[in-house]
């Protein structure tokens, strides 16, 4: 039998700490573990985004500046905080 590994639920069982942003489980791509103790979510910018997008009906730039105001602006305590991975499409003039 294969069972699947609930990582989400692992990491808020071992690391009740760390913060974690409501509703956006889907974004997280990872945790990162600093000893002793400091755990930080890591979330995907663009799942965000998107997830902004199609949940609350937000153009791109809406939710743009909703999660650079309202999500990764929020302050939390440095060591807990969530990392956020920019792994949206830019492009350039160049």
């Amino acid at each position: 039998m294969n069972k699947q590994i609930d990582v989400i639920k692992l990491a808020r069982e071992q690391f009740p700490d760390a913060i974690m942003i409501d509703g956006f489980d889907e974004a997280i791509i990872g945790f990162s573990i600093r000893l002793p103790k400091n755990t930080n979510f890591v979330y995907s910018v663009s799942k965000i985004i998107n997830k902004l997008i199609n949940r609350d009906g937000m153009t791109y730039f809406e939710a743009e500046d909703f999660y650079t105001f309202n999500i990764k602006g929020a302050s939390f305590r440095p060591q807990i905080e969530p990392i956020y991975i920019d792994d949206r499409i830019h492009f350039s003039n160049n």
